[in-house]
Parts: structure tokens; C-alpha cells; sequence
């Protein structure tokens, strides 16, 4: 392992003038030996964690998983603009590509900050109350880190506690996928059993018991349907094991304790979810946090506290339209995606900005399709006062909404009919907990798969609902967004680009790994081998 990981991974923020937590700037002052003493200084590493789950340049997780899925294509200004997400989307990711290098290093960095704060806290003045809360935040944060490790990666090196020096990570073999899921459990049913189930809105952005239980429930599906389809990755179909087993039981009691003791509501507009005057509404479960009140300029920071990956959505050059602001045309929306929106659907549009309608004119660049990822492109309205723009959004990225919780428990068989159509009526603009023409009896699976797909266009979660159906699926679904309409004036824009089910889907193990580590480390994967 590189040893640059651990001497870099242990980062001490504090609060910046912003209105929650995460919103960090670096501290100079602070030593191991002088930290790790007192409930703030507890606060602020748990602060320092959650900012390695939000930061992102190019290894950020939903852009890369809506490109290689069918709602979305790598673009950008050529075929050669952002090679590693290009090889992403033609299935030829080498050892060194710098996006999923850079993601398997940024969750290492996530876990030893979790590992360290674990290892500190009974030695810090931290009410018990308190304590049993940050610490099952550090549990939740972990099993993000691994979950995120092990959904990309498929094999991983897990670690759990910190070692006695740096020379002893490159003496760490790789976990099997089902010992890293076994961790996950055994992470997650901490974290459930030991936070609270709500903050105050001043720390909106922390998870809380119901953020454990619907992650548990997201990764529990994704889990059981590869053990189903994918037998590639060896796992037994028990998720945990031992204690701390997470049945399909437990985690559907606690989808029903989101749904009936959350608090959480489907808001009557769609479009209303994703406001950018609305970040703290009562479908939002859990979001990565960012500030646009930083005013950052060095391109060398990435911007930690904004939202970059808002820059990477935009059309090119836009004219015509006074409310949408430049960007750089990368995962532009799939016709595919567009054409599964049936007539009267109002999530198209909220999902895919139509710039042949909506600009006079933009620079058509690769793979443009006309379409632009509208939830989180550039928006005049909500451009940063200070700093750059393009590192400055402050939109948040709204990873668990429940709408997702009421889909997943359809998927289970709770109240299966009256949930998907809860999420349907929405739509087509109906009250969403009354009857309306458009509800249906009778639903499959298979249809709640693809509603997924059509609420949460631009949202990064289509990739693991593809996969969790198997190789020959994915392949397919991919295989018809590349059917392209006829007449484009691009069509040589999408060839040769297809899913190869000898990735499993995965990315390559970083080749520094390979080349670092003593612990006879190699790619597990055929196409990587």
C-alpha cells in the first residue's frame, strides 16, 4: 500500500462560517498528541470523516455509475476530454486510471479517519449520550467507506483497526467480498443500535438511525441480488454472519419504522425535491453536504466544500436561457432514459434539461445528445458570490430520499401496489396517498426496477440496479442505450462502447496497490488479470 495514504489520511478540520458541520477548513494547530481530548474536538474528526464521504473531483461515485449505466454517456469536449471516465464507458480501465485510484484512495483515507477516531474516543471527555452517537456515526461512516470499496472494486483490503506503523498496511491482503459485506453487517447494526433517531436541523447532513436502516436496506438488496446473479463474486447469501446476520426480517421492520416513524413525507412536487432553495425538505434522508460560501479559486483543492461535480453537468456555451450557467457537458442523458418517460410523466423534465428546446444556441460537443442532467447543472440562480463558481455550488447531493425507501419496500413485498403507486402518482401529478388513474395492481419486480430507473434518472443509483440483476442484464439494458436514433449527426460518437461482463462491473484494483504491497496482492477480476 502506498505509504503516502497513512502519513496523508489523518486530516483535522474545523467549522467554517456555514450553516451545518461539514462545511470544514483545514486546522494547522492541531497534533495527535494535543487533539482527541474534549466533545468538540470528538465533533470535529467525526466532521473530518464525513468530508472524505462528500469530497469528489473526477472518482465522484454518481457521475461515474450514470455513465457506465444506460441513463448516461461519458461526453465532454472529445473523445479524449476525461480519459478515465472514456474508459469507464468503453470498458478499458487500466491499472493507473486516475478516477478509480483516486476513489479507492479517498475511502482508505474515510476509514482511517474512522479507525482513529474509534481508537480515541474512550479516552475523550464526550457525554455518554454523546458518545454512543458519534460512535455509531463512525460505524455508519466505515460501512459507507466499504460498501463504496466493495460495490467498485469487488475485493478490498479491509481494515478495522489502526496499525502500529505504515509498513505494516503493505503486509495486508485483500478480503474476499464476503468477508468485507460481513463487516458492513456487523458496522451497520452498530450504528443502528446506537444513534439517535433524528438531529436538529443545525446538523442536517449527520446520519441518524433511520439513515443506518435505509442504507442497510439498500445494501442488503444490492447484496442479495448478486448472491442470486452473480455467482462471479463467490458470495454465500448470507449477509454478516454470526450476531450480527442482517436478515430480510429486520431489515424489513426497519423500513417500516422509516415509513411510519420517520417523519419523512413524498413531497407533492417532484421538481420541488431538487429546489435549490430547498435542501432541507422531508423527503431528503440523508445528503452529502457542500457550501458555496468558501470562495474558492486553487484548482489544486478540487473544492472540498463545493459542489464540483455540478460544473461537469452543463452544456457547453449556453445562450438563451439566462438561468442556466456553463458547464462541461459530461453524463449527457441517455435517449434511452428520455424515451422511457411515458406521456404526462413530470419527472422527464426535471430530469433531463432538453437544451434543443430550451437554449438558442450551445456547443455541441461529444456524445451530445440535446440532453443535460437538470438536478444538478449549473443554475445562475444559486452561482457562489465569492471564489470561482465552478468550485462553489452549494447544492447538496441527495443520496437517500424516500422515495427510495417506499420502492424498496415494495420490492420486499410491503404493501407492494400501494407503495409503487405512491411513487407513481407523484409523477403525473396526483396526490400520492390517494387512489388515481394511473395506479397499478399487480406489480412485478421487474416494474418496480425500471420506476426506480425513471425516479431516480441522474441520481447515480442505476448502475447497482443493473448489477444486482446479473451480468447478461446489465449487458443487454447497456446494449439497447446504445441504439441510437436514426438520422443523428454523431451516431460514431457511441461506437464501440459496450458493457464486457468479464468486469463484473468492477474497476480495477489500483496497480500502486500491486506494485506497493508485500501481501502478494493481484486483480481478481479476468478482464483486469
Amino acid at each position: 500500500m502506498k505509504k503516502t495514504f497513512i502519513i496523508g489520511a489523518l486530516v483535522l478540520a474545523t467549522t467554517a462560517c456555514t450553516d451545518n458541520f461539514i462545511n470544514l477548513e483545514p486546522v494547522t494547530s492541531q497534533t495527535p498528541e494535543n487533539f482527541y481530548q474534549t466533545e468538540e474536538d470528538a465533533l470535529l474528526a467525526l466532521a473530518a470523516a464525513y468530508n472524505d464521504l462528500q469530497t469528489q473531483n473526477w472518482q465522484f461515485p454518481p457521475i461515474m455509475g450514470d455513465i457506465f449505466s444506460d441513463d448516461a454517456y461519458a461526453g465532454g469536449a472529445s473523445a479524449g476530454d476525461m480519459k478515465q471516465w472514456q474508459a469507464i464507458e468503453l470498458n478499458n480501465m487500466d491499472l493507473d486510471n486516475e478516477a478509480t485510484n483516486a476513489l479507492w484512495a479517498n475511502r482508505y483515507a474515510g476509514i482511517n479517519k474512522v479507525n482513529t477516531f474509534l481508537s480515541r474516543i474512550d479516552n475523550m471527555e464526550v457525554s455518554e449520550g454523546k458518545k454512543n452517537q458519534f460512535v455509531g456515526e463512525a460505524y455508519f461512516l466505515r460501512a459507507y467507506f466499504n460498501w463504496d470499496l466493495v460495490r467498485h472494486y469487488g475485493w478490498a483490503i479491509l481494515h478495522t483497526e489502526l496499525l502500529d506503523n505504515v509498513d505494516d498496511y503493505a503486509l495486508t491482503g485483500l478480503s474476499e467480498p464476503q468477508a468485507i459485506y460481513n463487516q458492513i453487517a456487523a458496522d451497520l447494526l452498530q450504528a443502528e443500535s446506537l444513534m439517535q433517531a433524528s438531529h436538529p436541523d443545525a446538523d442536517f447532513g449527520r446520519a441518524n438511525k433511520f439513515v443506518a436502516q435505509a442504507l442497510m436496506a439498500r445494501i442488503y438488496l444490492y447484496y442479495s441480488g448478486l448472491s442470486q446473479n452473480m455467482p462471479e463474486m463467490g458470495l454465500n447469501g448470507t449477509f454478516g454472519e454470526g450476531e450480527n446476520v442482517i436478515t430480510e426480517a429486520h431489515v424489513i421492520e426497519g423500513l417500516n419504522n422509516i415509513i411510519f416513524a420517520g417523519g419523512y413525507r413524498l413531497l407533492p412536487s417532484y421538481a420541488d425535491v431538487f429546489a435549490w432553495d430547498n435542501e432541507l425538505n422531508d423527503e431528503v434522508i440523508f445528503s452529502y453536504k457542500y457550501s458555496g460560501k468558501t470562495g474558492v479559486t486553487d484548482w489544486d483543492g478540487w473544492a472540498i466544500n463545493g459542489n464540483f461535480s455540478v460544473i461537469f453537468y452543463g452544456p457547453r456555451n449556453p445562450e438563451g436561457d439566462d438561468a442556466i450557467r456553463p458547464g462541461w457537458s459530461f453524463g449527457t442523458v441517455s435517449w434511452d432514459l428520455v424515451d422511457s418517460y411515458q406521456t404526462g410523466d413530470l419527472r422527464r423534465d426535471v430530469v433531463a434539461y432538453d437544451a434543443e428546446a430550451n437554449l438558442t444556441d450551445y456547443f455541441r460537443a461529444f456524445q451530445n445528445t440535446g440532453y443535460f442532467n437538470r438536478k444538478y447543472m449549473p443554475n445562475a440562480d444559486y452561482e457562489a458570490e465569492i471564489g470561482d463558481p465552478a468550485h462553489n455550488y452549494g447544492i447538496d447531493y441527495k443520496d437517500i430520499r424516500y422515495a427510495d425507501v417506499l420502492l424498496m419496500a415494495a420490492e420486499l413485498g410491503i404493501d407492494r401496489d400501494e407503495n409503487y403507486n405512491r411513487v407513481k402518482r407523484r409523477a403525473y401529478g396526483y396526490d400520492p396517498d390517494f387512489a388515481s388513474p394511473v395506479d397499478e395492481t399487480g406489480v412485478t419486480v421487474e416494474d418496480i426496477i425500471e420506476e426506480r430507473r425513471r425516479e431516480f434518472g441522474g441520481e447515480g443509483l442505476r448502475k447497482w440496479d443493473l448489477l444486482r440483476n446479473g451480468l447478461a442484464y446489465t449487458q443487454q439494458k447497456i446494449a439497447n442505450s446504445f441504439q441510437l436514433p436514426a438520422g443523428i449527426p454523431n451516431a460514431a460518437d457511441f461506437q464501440g462502447r459496450e458493457f464486457n461482463p468479464n468486469t463484473y462491473g468492477l474497476f480495477p484494483l489500483p496497480g500502486n496497490e500491486i506494485r506497493n504491497s508485500n501481501a502478494g496482492i493481484t486483480q481478481q477480476v479476468p478482464a483486469y488479470q
